[in-house]
């Protein structure tokens, strides 16, 4: 079982996208089938091998990882998390038959947020899962704000923006991405499609879609020397 053979459902339902690592396929499809009956939307990995090169596409809110995996453990997955900052920044529930004390301190030390011992309540994990979600920065509603990236038209409060193709490319990025920070590179990769942009047109623009976004709820706020972040 890969993550391709795991397609997605309940996306328009949840903004919430959870991968299930564990090399046991009951477990992973037990776990993942359970949670789409939850409304998340759910990708399941059989190795941290799979897991590492589709984190970065996926962008979980939240990864469940077994520990004892044949090659990359969860450990290691756990460290390459570390050395490797995604935009997702997911949060790690490990759901593990190692028990003692020193296993779930190696796992803390290492970042993860939470630790379940196998076997374990389908409806405990559930519980854990959505007390973890409700920490994430982005746990925010976003009702009044919609984006179409077909039609490329963003609405807030049910009344259209009218936005430049740059603009609508930055506050998608942002709003990908909320509670996060998109360095002013990352802007200019996804907006403006060229390295040669200079920090001050990224700022110019940003500029215009504050003007633009001004008496409502949505804000973009500056982290000086790093980027921007869209919060509410």
């Amino acid at each position: 079982m890969t993550i391709n053979d795991l397609s997605s459902v309940g996306s328009s339902i949840s903004r919430h996208r959870i991968m299930v690592v564990d090399d046991e396929p009951e477990i992973m499809t037990m776990v993942v089938d359970y949670l789409r009956k939850h409304n998340f939307e759910v990708y399941g990995s059989p190795s941290a091998e799979k897991a590492a090169k589709e984190i970065p596409r996926l962008k979980p809110d939240l990864i469940v990882l077994d520990k004892l995996m044949p090659g990359m453990s969860g450990n290691q997955l756990l460290t390459w998390l570390k050395q490797n900052r995604t935009d997702c920044n997911p949060m790690v529930l490990i759901i593990s038959a190692l028990d003692s004390e020193p296993e779930k301190v190696s796992s803390f030390e290492l970042g993860v947020d939470d630790y379940l011992t196998k076997p374990f309540s389908l409806k405990e994990m559930l519980f854990r899962i959505k007390a973890l979600l409700r920490r994430r920065p982005n746990d925010t509603p976003r009702e009044h704000l919609a984006i179409n990236k077909d039609a490329y038209t963003v609405f807030l409060h049910g009344k259209e923006v009218s936005l430049t193709l740059t603009e609508f490319r930055i506050i998608t990025k942002l709003n990908d991405h909320f509670g996060q920070v998109c360095t002013r590179d990352q802007l200019r990769e996804h907006a403006l499609t060229s390295p040669n942009v200079t920090d001050r047109t990224i700022d110019v623009h940003i500029a215009s879609l504050r003007r633009k976004l001004k008496d409502t709820q949505t804000t973009i706020k500056t982290v000086h020397g790093v980027g921007y972040k869209l919060i509410y």
